[in-house]
């Protein structure tokens, strides 16, 4: 078998012969083939020698091109040899100048491509390719083979790893790179590797804050809308389409866009669908606490069955207060609307909550935002009269009692005793469960916190008035 130092030494001493150089890198592509040969031809110079054939037959020997970046490609699947590639070498410059050179070149184009994106794995690397023009090549190689699958493919995962930089992930945006990853996903709607990896770009380019406004103001939300609904059998993809919609909905623009688009009826058979995973759940349920901030949005998110999906899965997962805490947190937002009271009592959400209470009766965090929720209900009279025939006021007075020492849960139960000393009925269950006394301790334990102080303050009060 032929040493690498011999190959090494044939295509120095051929460089200016094609045919014979054709061999020669052929056969050190081979040998890059192998990991440790890989780190072999680096330290032995045969990176720079690669890159040098690449420069001087570039408009000469399309074949000979392709053989190189062939060997190129396999090199870099060693993330220092591209460190070397990009920091040693003019390969980008070269790279970028074979691509313009040789647009009709299909193969060479694919190779190409396959080489930006094993180079642009690197962040470092990513950013030098962008500042030298690598993303508009890349850009302007998808739009001009639309129809070829391999380079709409490849195209895609080059622009996936490039977009784990923020700076060239804002780069790819301003160059309208978005427009053309989501042209070539409605052009080839049926292949798995392009919806895969056109949603994993999505999500790169959505995981930055800058580009969220003009991702949202694209047909983003119908494309991957489209491939939510048509693959749901498919794991990967719904996890990142839902983390697309997630972080796009972090602004409110976005968030009524997603509810004006139908979304939110997407999400909620997901979440029916993947009810028992819990990772996808939680990032769906991300989306609705989103979206559920803009007033317009609860309404729809109710009309959506939102309520009584919310419901399935605080049964469901009631032995996770995590994912129970993300349910709840969708409730408090949409109990602010007066207008879904029926529905949060046709839904049985009051008992759901008040399950979670009894089931991780010592977790304070689960503890306060259920005690908001039941706080926030007890201003509306269906939610109110829900609550106190559930023995809602006789449990929170249970957990103020036995959590007095924790702030956290004292400073939104005491909200809680402020509306229901408010109230006639409930007013009297919180005498019968020593209100007065409870009230009392809370101020003279908490005289550092007006808040609380003020609330505990009201309550006590109200509870002199009779009833």
């Amino acid at each position: 078998m032929t040493s690498l130092e011999n190959i090494l030494d044939n295509i120095r001493q051929n460089i200016e012969k094609t045919s014979t150089l054709s061999n020669s890198c052929i056969q050190l592509n081979n040998f890059a083939l192998n990991s440790t040969n890989r780190i072999k031809i680096r330290t032995s110079g045969g990176l720079d020698l690669l890159v040098e054939v690449l420069k001087k037959h570039l408009q000469r020997s399309v074949g000979l091109c392709e053989t190189v970046v062939g060997a190129l490609n396999n090199c870099s699947l060693d993330e220092q040899n591209t460190i070397h590639l990009c920091e040693k070498t003019t390969l980008l410059d070269e790279l970028i100048l074979l691509c313009q050179t040789h647009p009709n070149e299909t193969l060479l184009l694919s190779r190409s491509i396959g080489l930006f994106w094993n180079i642009g794995a690197v962040k470092s690397n990513a950013v030098k390719i962008a500042q030298k023009g690598g993303v508009k090549v890349l850009l302007s190689i998808l739009k001009d083979n639309a129809s070829h699958v391999e380079i709409q493919s490849r195209g895609l995962a080059a622009l996936t790893a490039l977009a784990t930089s923020d700076q060239v992930s804002h780069h790819i945006v301003t160059e309208n790179g978005h427009l053309q990853i989501l042209s070539a996903m409605e052009r080839h709607p049926e292949n798995a590797q392009i919806k895969l990896r056109g949603i994993n770009t999505l999500f790169n380019l959505a995981a930055l804050q800058q580009n969220l406004k003009p991702l949202g103001s694209s047909r983003a939300i119908e494309v991957v809308k489209t491939v939510l609904e048509n693959n749901l059998s498919e794991k990967n993809l719904v996890s990142r389409c839902s983390g697309f919609f997630m972080n796009l909905s972090l602004i409110a623009e976005n968030s009524l866009r997603i509810a004006q688009e139908g979304v939110i009826s997407s999400i909620m058979r997901a979440i029916l669908y993947y009810s028992a995973d819990e990772a996808i759940i939680r990032r769906l349920l991300g989306i609705v606490i989103n979206t559920s901030q803009e007033p317009s949005n609860k309404v729809t998110i109710a009309q959506s069955r939102g309520l009584d999906v919310i419901v399935v899965l605080i049964r469901q997962h009631i032995s996770s207060p995590g994912t129970l805490i993300k349910c709840i947190s969708v409730l408090i937002s949409l109990s602010l609307d007066e207008s879904l009271q029926n529905i949060f009592v046709k839904s049985q959400a009051v008992n759901a909550v008040l399950l979670a209470i009894k089931t991780h009766i010592k977790d304070p965090a689960l503890l306060s935002s259920s005690i908001v929720l039941l706080s926030n209900l007890f201003f509306f009279d269906t939610t109110r009269v829900d609550i106190v025939e559930k023995n809602g006021v006789k449990l929170v007075m249970e957990l103020l009692k036995n959590n007095i020492s924790k702030e956290a849960v004292v400073e939104k139960g005491t909200l809680f005793l402020l509306n229901g000393t408010c109230d006639t009925k409930a007013r009297k269950i919180i005498n019968e469960e020593q209100g007065k006394r409870v009230c009392q301790s809370i101020i003279n334990m908490y005289k550092r916190n007006p808040q609380i102080q003020k609330r505990a303050s009201g309550a006590l009060k109200n509870l002199s008035i009779g009833y």
